[in-house]
């Protein structure tokens, strides 16, 4: 421990700033050898990490007013430019994610010597992250419909925009629960619905109808209980599976109420949690009870369900 502090600082900064550098390079070379069509190869690792090691040494030699680092990030960003045209110009291609990424290595010396150390591996592993999951960015993106986008945009103004303006004061001295309550149990109720929406679209978007009938429940039980009654109409099996999961739907229906009383009233939820947890077990059990009773082949049916109101502020309106 004691050599351990007797090694200077500076030094232990520039290996952090080259290691970061070298892996950051290495992950580029990575990607470069996997593409199928290569374009104007600006540089992997070593290149990487020449980027690195010249921030830091340009940052450390005049760190007062910055006139070196500041003329060497122009003097890349030239090359980066000239990078650019030329691969545009030979190959079409208009990504700019290297140039970017090579930025950001010009860039870790200071923030090695001037930020905390987790800052640092923080933006080193962000860019790792990002650049390693493109393919997933393009599979994920290509699953959202056109208005799932308005409707983040919703869910956003109601609970980033309207809630923090609204007043705490309660509306008068008989009526004590502010505007800001009223609109914060709207905000809770909607999360809920759509927090569950977005599990069931994008994670278990096909699943069986046992899935099915708890996740819906939690989103909207009367909503899951409408679209499982018409989808049994036109079943080839047995309806029992689609009752059981109705039933599951309307189980999952108490559990989101005792969340709801959980956040809002401490004493409400105490005192009705027997109750509810009475009613949620009776359901569970008669639900699972009428599922597992069928042959496994008339239970193995994929249902994908969908809803065109994420949010269900009609619902949260009647909750708060």
């Amino acid at each position: 421990m004691n050599l351990l502090n007797q090694v200077p600082l500076i030094f232990i900064q520039f290996i952090v700033v080259l290691l970061f550098s070298l892996l950051i390079g290495l992950e580029q070379r990575r990607l470069e050898n996997q593409k199928k069509h290569s374009t104007i190869p600006f540089g992997t690792d070593r290149t990487f990490a020449f980027i690195g090691v010249m921030g830091f040494v340009l940052y450390i030699a005049e760190p007062l007013h910055l006139t070196l680092f500041i003329l060497g990030a122009c003097i890349l960003s030239v090359l980066f430019g000239i990078y650019y045209y030329k691969k545009i110009e030979l190959y079409k291609a208009f990504g700019i994610t290297k140039i970017l990424v090579g930025l950001i290595t010009y860039s870790l010396g200071p923030i090695v010597i001037t930020q905390p150390n987790w800052f640092s591996i923080l933006i080193v592993v962000s860019v790792l992250l990002l650049v390693e999951s493109k393919n997933y960015f393009i599979k994920f993106s290509d699953k959202f419909a056109s208005d799932e986008f308005v409707t983040l945009g919703k869910f956003l103004i109601i609970a980033g925009v309207i809630l923090p303006i609204l007043p705490g004061t309660p509306i008068s001295d008989t009526f004590k629960i502010s505007p800001y309550q009223i609109w914060l149990s709207l905000v809770v109720v909607s999360g809920i619905s759509y927090f569950s929406y977005l599990l069931q679209k994008f994670v278990v978007k096909k699943s069986g109808l046992l899935l099915s009938g708890v996740i819906g429940g939690m989103y909207s039980s009367t909503a899951t209980t409408l679209i499982l009654s018409r989808k049994s109409r036109d079943c080839k099996t047995s309806d029992r599976a689609y009752a059981s999961s109705i039933l599951l739907a309307s189980t999952m229906m108490y559990v989101r109420v005792f969340i709801l009383m959980l956040i809002f009233n401490q004493e409400l939820a105490d005192l009705t949690f027997t109750y509810l947890f009475i009613l949620f077990l009776i359901l569970l059990i008669i639900g699972l009870g009428i599922y597992f009773s069928k042959p496994r082949a008339e239970r193995e049916v994929e249902l994908v369900v969908t809803e065109k109101n994420p949010l269900e502020l009609k619902i949260a309106v009647l909750f708060s």
